[in-house]
């Protein structure tokens, strides 16, 4: 099908670099760096759950890809070229998507977009989305240990991950912690593991747990953003033993970890509705660098 000059077509995996470099621009201007590499789209379009040449849909111009669609398992992605904005390409593939998402059976439909994506945000408040939170991109400089903050509980022990003996302990603890989120959805355990464990930038120095006496009560995954950057991808402690300075022994060894390789930022996002999240993250000198919107509306049920 066409839209004008713009053809559409499923995608194909062979479509990886020209979407990763539709990414990237949005990047920039939203976050003012890259973060998605070629590799990272690979790696998302093969994963498990996802059914390419139904999910992904592009649009395509002289061989260049200038716009594109994604539904996933609890989201869904549309992109388009900032010298293509404005030929309602945008609202196309917004039906798209979301038609694939009553299809695919998702919980809501749910986008993420910069903070100063204000045509994106229009877009989205007339197909009848709202903003209901946003996510704040925390960093610091870690080429310096930081100061200690708060106590900590010394019967706990930071160990590096063994992928395949934790997994299901992790798991099991990864429900317990996020299950009271706004945004959780259940998962089955070999989604968990194929998307966390087995990432394809996972930094196995920094995917690390806290064991109590033999038994995982927080768990840190790290990774490489870049070769530059080390991100906190997931941070969980067992509710029961929260306030024990646990989720501070895991970030301050994960830094430790990342400045031994000769890593000097840290990132980690934190939703805003943690607050206190974020104020233990800014005790450790984490600044906010970005802010991301998120915006949703109920599934629609799928026609009889």
């Amino acid at each position: 099908m066409t839209d004008g000059q713009v053809r559409f077509r499923p995608a194909a995996l062979a479509d990886a670099e020209g979407v990763t470099a539709l990414v990237n621009e949005r990047e920039l201007l939203d976050r003012g760096a890259i973060e998605t590499t070629a590799a990272l789209v690979r790696a998302q379009w093969t994963a498990a759950d996802i059914e390419l040449a139904a999910d992904a849909l592009i649009g395509e111009l002289d061989g260049r890809i200038v716009c594109g669609a994604l539904a996933t398992r609890d989201r869904e992605y549309v992109y388009v070229a900032t010298d293509h904005q404005g030929r309602g390409l945008g609202s196309r593939l917004l039906a798209w998507v979301t038609d694939r998402s009553v299809a695919r059976g998702a919980a809501d439909h749910l986008q993420i977009i910069g903070s100063g994506n204000t045509g994106a945000a229009a877009l989205l408040r007339s197909a009848g989305y709202a903003r209901t939170r946003c996510f704040h991109r925390m960093a610091a400089s870690i080429e310096r240990p930081s100061e200690p903050a708060g106590a900590r509980d010394d019967d706990v022990q930071v160990r590096t991950i063994d992928a395949g003996r934790d997994a299901r302990e992790l798991h099991r603890l990864d429900a317990a912690a996020f299950a009271a989120n706004a945004d959780y959805h259940p998962e089955t355990f070999e989604h968990f593991r194929d998307e966390h464990l087995r990432a394809t930038d996972a930094d196995p120095r920094a995917m690390l747990a806290a064991d109590d006496g033999g038994r995982i009560v927080g768990f840190l995954l790290g990774m490489r953003r870049g070769g530059e950057v080390g991100y906190v991808s997931v941070l969980g402690v067992d509710p029961g033993l929260r306030r024990r300075g646990i989720a501070v022994l895991l970030l301050r060894s994960a830094f430790e970890a990342w400045r031994a390789d000769g890593i000097a930022r840290a990132e980690l996002t934190v939703a805003s509705d943690n607050p206190g999240a974020q104020r233990l993250y800014e005790r450790l000198g984490m600044r906010v660098a970005y802010v991301l919107d998120c915006f949703e509306r109920p599934l629609r049920p799928a026609p009889r």
